[in-house]
C-alpha cells in the first residue's frame, strides 16, 4: 500500500526572524516528540587544501587541516532537521521540521575559495541578501545555546560564562567534522583547540557541547553497504529522494542526511539503538579508518 507524500518546507532564518525561529525548535523540542537533530553546514570552501583523500591521513593530520580552515573561515549555513525518533521512512514522512540558518558574509571581507563561491552561487545561495539580511554569528551562538533547547547547560550571569552539560537531542550528520568544528568555534567564540592534545580536546569539546549520542553517516555506511563518496550518491545507492530544496544548501541536505541515516538503520532491524557502537565517531577523527 502506498502513502501520501506530505510536502516539506524549509524554513529560511535571517536576522530578522532568528528569536522567532529559536522560540519555535525550543516549543516543539519542549512538547517531548522530535529527539533526532539532522545537521548540515555550508561553508566557503577550503582555503588550506589536503593534497590526498581525507581517508589517506591519520586523524591528527586531519585534525590540523580542519583546524586551519575552520580558524580561517566563517560559517554561510546551518541546516537543522528535527524528527521523531525510532520510527521508518514510511511513518518519518511529513514529520520532520527543517530549518535553514542564514549567516551574514561579506564575499568583499571574509575570506573564501572563489572557485567554491561560484559553485554555491549556481546552487542559488544568495550572497547579496547574506550580506545584507544575514544572522550575525555572535548572536546566533547565543540563542542557539541558550534559548534553543537543544542544549543542557548552565549559564553564570555574573561573569557570562557557560558550562555544558551535554545535549537533548542525538545528532546524525555526513562527514560531520567541518560541522561541528564550525559549531564549537561559533558556540566558543573561540579558535579550535591548538597543542600537543588538540584533537584530543577538540572530540571532549564535542563530548562536553552534543553529547556522545552524534552519528557520522559517512563513517557508517562503509561497514554494512560499501557505500563510498557523498551526500548525493549516498542517497541513491539508498534509494532515497530529495523531497526539497537542492544540494548543497545546508536545509535540504540535513534533511537529506536524516533520511540516510534511517534508511541505512533498516541494516540494523530499523532498531535506531542499534546503531549504538557508532556512536560518537566522526568521519576522518576516527582511532583507525577502514580499509
Amino acid at each position: 500500500m502506498g502513502f501520501e507524500m506530505k510536502p516539506v518546507e524549509v524554513k529560511n532564518v535571517w536576522g530578522h526572524n532568528l528569536e522567532y525561529e529559536i522560540g519555535r525548535i525550543k516549543k516543539f523540542l519542549h512538547d517531548g516528540k522530535y529527539s533526532f537533530a539532522s545537521i548540515d553546514t555550508e561553508y566557503p570552501g577550503i582555503i588550506h587544501p589536503i593534497i590526498n583523500h581525507y581517508r589517506d591521513y591519520p586523524a591528527q593530520e586531519n585534525y590540523q587541516y580542519l583546524k586551519k580552515n575552520v580558524d580561517s573561515l566563517k560559517l554561510i549555513q546551518l541546516g537543522l532537521t528535527l524528527t521523531v525518533s525510532n520510527c521508518n521512512i514510511e511513518s518519518d514522512i511529513g514529520k520532520s521540521l527543517v530549518w535553514q540558518f542564514n549567516f551574514q558574509f561579506d564575499l568583499e571581507l571574509d575570506q573564501h575559495a572563489p572557485e567554491s563561491i561560484e559553485f554555491l552561487k549556481k546552487q542559488k545561495i544568495d550572497f547579496e541578501r547574506l550580506k545584507v539580511d544575514g544572522i550575525n554569528h555572535a548572536k546566533f551562538a547565543r540563542f542557539f545555546l541558550l534559548e534553543s533547547g537543544l542544549f543542557s547547560g548552565d549559564y553564570n550571569h555574573h561573569n557570562h560564562s557557560y558550562c555544558p552539560r551535554g545535549s537533548n537531542v542525538t545528532w546524525v550528520t555526513f562527514h560531520g567534522a567541518y560541522d561541528f568544528g564550525f559549531l564549537i568555534k561559533l558556540l566558543k567564540d573561540k579558535p579550535l583547540p591548538d597543542g600537543p592534545d588538540q584533537l584530543k580536546n577538540f572530540i571532549k569539546l564535542i563530548d562536553s557541547y552534543f553529547g556522545k549520542r552524534l552519528y557520522d553517516i559517512k563513517y557508517i555506511m562503509p561497514f554494512h553497504m560499501k557505500i563510498y563518496g557523498g551526500l548525493e550518491r549516498a542517497g541513491k545507492v539508498l534509494g532515497i529522494f530529495r523531497e526539497v530544496g537542492d544540494a548543497h544548501q545546508a536545509g535540504s541536505d540535513s534533511l537529506l542526511t536524516w533520511r540516510a541515516f534511517l534508511k541505512l538503520s533498516e541494516k540494523f532491524d530499523g532498531d535506531i539503538d542499534d546503531i549504538e557502537l557508532y556512536s560518537g565517531v566522526l568521519f576522518g577523527l576516527e582511532d583507525k579508518t577502514y580499509e
